[in-house]
């Protein structure tokens, strides 16, 4: 059998990182009409914040390496991951 997907995974796995790889640093995170942002949290890949502030466009560290971006919905949360380029 097929477990359901609940309404809110579903709206959260419309969430949009774009690029996942960017190589200026900027990055743009696309949520469904019908979610609202709470916050936005990046940390580098040794575990340190980098980021904390309720925006849609980043700006991530010159440093290149891999970034994860949690997000605060106000049906819940996901976290994705971001490649800051060379």
């Amino acid at each position: 059998p097929v477990s359901p997907v609940s309404v809110n995974e579903q709206l959260l796995a419309k969430i949009e990182v774009l690029p996942t790889l960017s190589l200026d640093g900027k990055v743009t995170i696309k949520l469904p009409e019908n979610l609202q942002l709470r916050s936005i949290r990046v940390w580098n890949s040794s575990g340190r914040q980098v980021w904390n502030r309720p925006a849609l466009n980043l700006q991530l560290p010159e440093q290149a390496g891999v970034y994860f971006i949690e997000i605060q919905t106000s049906r819940g949360r996901v976290v994705r991951r971001v490649v800051r380029g060379a």
